[in-house]
This record gives structure tokens, sequence and C-alpha cells, in this order.
């Protein structure tokens, strides 16, 4: 596989729960040569403290983690931090629990996991939360649109502190009302 060059490396964060302390080495060695920031947990607990602190984007779980029910614990790191849970391996036949989003059965290749991460983060359903602050945003964008001039006496202290505000947020969508305000075109 040809190293990703890097301007193109992925800046997802990976949390892998794994008790096979050489098959989660291995796997993380392989994330971050690829530029993704990941950590290792060998427990169901340490999963949900590391869960906390490291506010993961994707969770890779052991399906076959000793001591505990993987489709509860794969809800419980949901409940922490909105991620993405990804069930490696897991009994031939056995049912996946709805709370783990993708699977992937043992042995897999590298790049397989590459293309499921690639697919989850382009599938990636928002989380209440994330539909109400987009919303949120969608209805400002709307009113700022309707009746702003930014060169004009309308515009106003507040109403450039909201576009500072807007412009803090990651959403692309925001970048030509962005322009429009500072005087772009």
């Amino acid at each position: 596989m040809p190293p990703l060059s890097r301007d193109k490396l992925p800046t997802a964060k990976v949390l892998i729960v794994d008790h096979h302390a050489r098959n989660a080495r291995d796997l993380n060695q392989l994330l971050t040569n690829c530029g993704y920031d990941s950590r290792i947990v060998n427990s169901a607990n340490a999963a949900l403290v590391e869960s906390k602190a490291f506010a993961p984007d994707f969770v890779l779980l052991d399906l076959g983690l000793p001591h505990g029910d993987c489709g509860q614990l794969a809800a419980a790191l949901k409940a922490i931090t909105p991620c993405t849970v990804i069930g490696i391996g897991g009994k031939p036949g056995a049912v996946i629990a709805k709370s783990i989003d993708f699977s992937l059965k043992k042995p897999f290749s590298f790049e397989a996991l590459q293309n499921l991460l690639k697919q989850a983060r382009s599938t990636k359903k928002p989380s209440d939360k994330d539909a109400a602050s987009q919303q949120l945003v969608d209805n400002a964008l709307d009113v700022l649109r309707k009746t702003l001039k930014p060169n004009s006496s309308e515009f106003t202290q507040q109403e450039s502190h909201l576009l500072t505000e807007l412009a803090k947020l990651p959403d692309a969508r925001l970048s030509s009302l962005l322009k429009l305000a500072e005087g772009g075109n």
C-alpha cells in the first residue's frame, strides 16, 4: 500500500478495544502510520474511561472481549460520546447488536478496514444534538441571508459577533456567508 501524503491524512480519533495485546498494537501501528490518532485499551472498563477522556470518532471493538456484553458496551460508549462502533471478529453466524454500526470478520485486510472507516465517515448519522445544532445554524443563516447587508449600518456588533461564532463551526456551507460578511464575493 503506498504511503499517504501528509495533506491527505485522516484526522479521525480511533479507540481500539482488544484484549489481545499484539493484535491491538499491530492495528494501532497501522492506523498511526496512516495518520489516525489512535489509542489502545484492553477491557470494557478501560474503554469507558478512555472514551470520556479521548472522545473517539470510531471505536474498533473486539467482539470476543471477555467479561461482558459487547452490545451493551457499544451502547455505553455511544452514550459517553457520539462515535461509530465497528465490531471486529465475532463467531460465525452470530447476531450483531444494534448498537454496533459496522462489523468486520477476522481475518480482515487493513485495506478493508480503511474502506470501512471511509464508508462510516461518509454515512455517519448525526446525533440528535448534532441535528438540533445544525437546525439552529441553518435558521440563523437563513435570517442572516435575508436581513444582513454587511457594509451597511444594519451590520451591528451583535450580528458581527454571531458571524464570528458561526465561523468557529466546521461547516463548509458557512464559508460563502462569511466571505460575504467580510466584503468578498
